[in-house]
């Protein structure tokens, strides 16, 4: 039997997540997390096949629990499902220790194929992000500027990108507001970026890369 952790924020999402893998793996058993708090509390108690993790969650940092879920478990992996651009934010998040990465955008045989490759003990990724991780090999290790931010700036960075304010980034990772902007200035400082527009443009040229 499967066992799955399902880790969102949203109750419709988690519902039908729930709903698809009831249907993929009919005696499967899935649990639901809200946010990093909850996920931990239900992994110190069972272990899980797969746990399946949204990149913003409030109050949480999806690096770190990718990254203690990668170390600390022996047979839990994990899949990335989130509407986060897969060609940003993949590569981090595969670094951390995910199996994978697809988008809430991702139609519903791709998720499957993400799924049963992941439970494979395969790695899942698109094929844009092969081509580039394919490119990568022999450039200098720093040249995405992106890669450069702190796991929090990295955070700060791509809420930022989806419009979100730095009242509304601190709610969401839970820290105050000076030092959400204590980590947009510095992110913007070492992506030599002067406005959120020009932190987008400069994601979106990453991605054409």
């Amino acid at each position: 039997m499967k066992k799955f952790l399902i880790v969102d924020d949203h109750e419709i999402v988690r519902n039908g997540l729930k709903m698809v893998l009831k249907e993929f793996y009919p005696s499967c058993q899935v649990d639901e997390a809200s946010d990093e708090s909850q996920a931990m509390a239900l992994l110190h108690k069972s272990e899980y096949d797969l746990a399946i993790l949204d990149i913003h969650l409030p109050e949480s940092d999806s690096i770190r629990l990718t990254e203690y879920i990668s170390r600390n478990t022996k047979n839990t992996r994990v899949l990335i499902y989130s509407m986060g651009q897969e060609s940003i934010y993949a590569r981090r998040l595969i670094k951390a220790g995910a199996s994978g990465y697809v988008s809430k955008n991702s139609k519903l045989t791709d998720l499957r194929n993400a799924l049963e490759t992941v439970l494979k003990g395969r790695i899942y990724l698109s094929q844009e992000v092969i081509e580039q991780l394919a490119n990568d090999l022999g450039q200098p290790q720093n040249e995405n500027p992106f890669e450069t931010l702190s796991p929090r700036e990295f955070e700060v960075a791509t809420l930022l990108m989806t419009d979100r304010s730095i009242t509304t980034i601190s709610e969401i990772l839970g820290i105050g507001i000076s030092t959400a902007a204590t980590h947009k200035a510095r992110l913007f400082e070492k992506l030599r970026v002067k406005s959120v527009s020009e932190l987008i443009k400069l994601a979106e040229l990453y991605q054409k890369k």
